[in-house]
């Protein structure tokens, strides 16, 4: 019967890293070693769980980066020692192992979510003026969350949400929004260029480097909304994470979007919700909850960028 439990509680612990959002990663990471670690210590085999989380974040594809290559080089070489070490009987040697083992993870991880969190947050705040805020988007933003976000900031909005349209649509908005001379644009595009346009990445990238280097050349900062493709795998290869870590900007990750898509009626824990408590009704788009969401999520990185006097009230946080 425990090895049945077991069986079931690895293949939940398995499933539910896979959809997890990969703003979660380290956390996920984190489950995985501390189990590696209590085996370690009761002298059972760490090595497969460290070949599973292994397995886990290359399957999510969250963008290869240095951070993460060195994780991962860190976790395989572990395993190989505690393989190894299965043939080895010196308790000393054990806790010795154990030791090294611990603190070469921890370090290891520190350094993964260290990073991660400095690629997506600007090393520089953005001094606030009197100059709109621009909201660039498709259909997430034309429901109307810049609405709501106007209440809750103390500089206007200037709303540039338009269903449907992609990256290239977005260019061609550049002069339109550069005549509002806003400070800030909020960027949320890049769905339909996979969903509907089926653009390659590379096709998508360019498209928001000249976004971002036409508003920044304008001296316009720039805020990126990190767009999910995929629940078990990024098929873009976290590019807004790539490009907000190229061009220091602030990120919103993908764990906001994803919010919407877990509290609507398709999947749970929406679908157990009543109906008035959802953030959307369709699965993705937001209803009148769902911007209201959204915009304290876009408030929350504003005064990230430019302080609390963003905000007309720090409860807006």
């Amino acid at each position: 019967m425990k090895r049945i439990l077991a069986c079931i509680a690895c293949v939940l612990l398995l499933f539910g890293s896979l959809i997890s959002f990969p703003a979660w990663l380290t956390w996920v990471a984190t489950v995985w070693m501390t189990v590696a670690v209590i085996a370690f210590a009761n002298n059972k085999p760490a090595w497969p769980w460290l070949l599973g989380i292994t397995a886990v974040l290359v399957t999510k594809r969250p963008g290869f980066t240095v951070e993460l290559f060195v994780l991962l080089c860190v976790l395989l070489g572990l395993a190989l020692i505690d393989w190894r070490r299965r043939t080895n009987e010196n308790q000393t040697s054990r806790k010795r192992d154990l030791a090294i083992g611990v603190c070469t993870l921890v370090a290891a991880l520190l350094f993964f979510e260290i990073t991660r969190w400095h690629k997506t947050n600007p090393s520089e705040k953005h001094i606030l003026d009197d100059r709109p805020i621009a909201c660039l988007g498709d259909s997430l933003t034309d429901f109307g969350y810049p609405q709501d976000l106007e209440k809750l900031l103390t500089v206007p909005i200037a709303d540039f949400g338009v269903d449907g349209i992609r990256t290239d649509d977005g260019i061609k908005m550049i002069p339109e929004i550069l005549a509002t001379a806003p400070q800030i644009v909020v960027i949320e595009l890049g769905g339909h260029d996979y969903n509907g346009d089926k653009k390659t990445r590379s096709e998508t990238k360019q498209n928001l480097e000249t976004l971002i280097e036409s508003f920044k050349n304008a001296y316009v900062n720039v805020v990126l909304v990190e767009i999910p493709r995929g629940i078990i795998y990024d098929p873009y290869d976290g590019l807004e994470r790539e490009l907000s870590a190229k061009y220091d900007l602030k990120l919103i990750d993908d764990s906001s979007i994803r919010g919407l898509i877990f509290n609507s009626p398709i999947l749970p824990p929406g679908m157990w919700l009543d109906r008035s408590r959802r953030y959307s009704d369709d699965g993705l788009h937001p209803n009148k909850l769902g911007n209201k969401y959204f915009a304290r999520v876009v408030a929350r990185a504003l005064a990230d960028v430019c302080g609390d006097s963003v905000l007309k009230s720090v409860d807006a946080r």
